[in-house]
């Protein structure tokens, strides 16, 4: 990923998660985009027919859409067409070291092989 070349998008807060879920549309709709992120660790819109706009768009201009959610292993997902899950955990291993173990919920294409990494915080993290 080209860092220079990244775009964020702020939605109004008031917009809530259906305006996160509209502004990722857009922005898939214009083909200008191989990757978005849509953070919606604040909860998810309540229909579900906008992951099947985000899907069809993302297959249609060649893109890559990371929902980005929050919630227990247990927790339903964002939705059946999601084709790749995964759960992090972040243990703590000492100051600013930490492991980062990926488990992976759902792989409907294969190819991904879960494996834990050590990390070093950012510099001044406990």
């Amino acid at each position: 990923m080209d860092l220079d070349a990244l775009v964020v998008v702020h939605t109004p807060e008031e917009a809530g998660a259906h305006g996160l879920a509209r502004a990722a549309e857009l922005l898939l709709r214009s083909g200008a985009f191989g990757l978005v992120v849509v953070d919606l660790t604040g909860g998810l819109p309540r229909s579900t027919a906008w992951l099947g706009r985000l899907a069809g768009l993302a297959r249609e201009h060649a893109s890559r859409v990371v929902l980005l959610t929050q919630g227990e292993e247990g927790a339903g997902s964002a939705g059946a067409l999601v084709g790749l899950r995964v759960v992090t955990r972040r243990e703590r291993r000492a100051p600013g070291r930490f492991v980062l173990d990926h488990r992976v919920l759902r792989d409907r294409s294969g190819g991904v092989a879960p494996r834990a990494e050590a990390r070093r915080g950012p510099w001044g993290a406990a």
